[in-house]
């Protein structure tokens, strides 16, 4: 990745950051609580899957807004990494602060579900947001070495 330079380099970094930011804190709202994807994802899970019972139906869905968890906060943590990452800070680096951004973000999305009607603050999905992170960081430094790497393993040209 090559470094952006000025304001407008700044601002095609950071700004993905916060459109997702606030768009996890959106899916913290009572739109989104269990209720709120339940009317759609339990029909959806008992047309789809019509041989489980109604509490397998239920983990089902309680599963799938796990997975959406890892997955928002994965891409929050890629997005992240993208806006640190500039070449001159070892890739290790950028990635831990992203962990650490992602993990702050997560804590500070669960206590704003204090103060939303249908929803509750869960350490538990702090873990699943944290893990997702995790995972995702983990991912993009085992599949996506620097370009300085790719260059050294290519050879000489």
């Amino acid at each position: 990745m090559r470094a952006s330079r000025g304001a407008s380099g700044t601002l095609s970094r950071w700004l993905p950051v916060v459109a997702w930011a606030g768009l996890i804190w959106t899916f913290s709202t009572d739109l989104f609580s269990g209720s709120g994807t339940g009317w759609i994802l339990v029909p959806l899970l008992e047309d789809v899957l019509p041989w489980l019972g109604q509490g397998q139906i239920q983990l089902a869905h309680a599963g799938i807004r796990k997975l959406a968890h890892m997955t928002e906060y994965g891409v929050l943590a890629l997005l992240l990494f993208r806006a640190l990452y500039d070449g001159r800070r070892p890739a290790r680096k950028a990635a831990s602060i992203a962990l650490l951004l992602s993990v702050a973000w997560a804590v500070i999305d669960e206590v704003h579900q204090i103060f939303v009607p249908s929803r509750s603050a869960a350490v538990g999905d702090v873990l699943f947001d944290a893990a997702g992170a995790a995972l995702a960081l983990a991912v993009l430094l085992f599949v996506w070495p620097p370009r300085g790497r790719l260059r050294a393993c290519a050879g000489p040209r």
